[in-house]
């Protein structure tokens, strides 16, 4: 029984380094997936900054349109509540 529960051990530990082999292989894979998406580039950079640019620039048209149709319905729930039509 003691020999047994020697293998057993000796079993264990080993699958404990191998599992910490592979964290560690892991988490190098993902250290590289994520350089790899980072722009190698100056050109790179300057592309998704004008791509981030334009984003931003057609949130913000959107936002003024919406701001737009706001201030336009509250006009007509005033103008209608002033005729006696409550919504």
């Amino acid at each position: 029984m003691k020999e047994l529960d020697k293998q057993i051990r000796e079993i264990e530990s080993e699958m404990a380094k191998g599992n910490m082999g592979k964290k560690e292989d892991s988490t190098e894979e993902k250290d590289t997936a994520i350089d790899s998406e980072r722009p190698s580039s100056t050109m790179d950079q300057m592309i998704q900054s004008r791509i981030s640019l334009q984003h931003a620039k057609s949130i913000a048209q959107s936002k003024r349109g919406l701001e737009r149709e706001e201030r336009t319905l509250k006009s007509e729930i005033k103008l209608d509540a002033s005729r006696g039509v409550h919504i």
